[in-house]
């Protein structure tokens, strides 16, 4: 997994660097609709947010996201925090697939509701 995150393209939504060392890396520059938008207009493959549920929410909240990826690990904490603090309404979610690893983790796939009937089929990928 790790050889794989170094190789991929990655952009980084930042309020505080300047700079960023990490392989195949940038600092997003302009506000971030703005910044998707003109991204999403290009040619190219998925793009993946990871491990920032305020991103996320900006996302989500813009209408950005055209398929969210849920990983549900086996495991109970007890306590935590909300998965998208800073949504500002409700989003249906329409499943369209999902997957069960040997390790018992479950990938779940969904579309918003709203923009479902748009879409093309799905198609199911993974890289690990």
């Amino acid at each position: 997994m790790a050889s794989y995150m170094h190789n991929l393209n990655k952009l980084v939504f930042s309020k505080t660097l300047k700079t960023t060392t990490w392989q195949n890396s940038q600092i997003a520059n302009g506000r971030v609709e703005s910044v998707i938008q003109d991204l999403k207009s290009k040619p190219g493959k998925n793009m993946v947010i990871l491990g920032s549920a305020n991103l996320a929410s900006t996302f989500i909240n813009s209408g950005l996201i055209d398929q969210y990826q849920f990983l549900l690990n086996p495991i109970l904490l007890g306590k935590g925090n909300s998965g998208f603090p800073g949504l500002t309404e409700r989003h249906e979610l329409k499943p369209v697939h999902t997957k069960v690893r040997k390790s018992g983790l479950i990938e779940l796939f969904f579309e918003d509701a709203r923009e479902a009937a748009n879409s093309p089929s799905f198609e199911a990928y993974s890289k690990f």
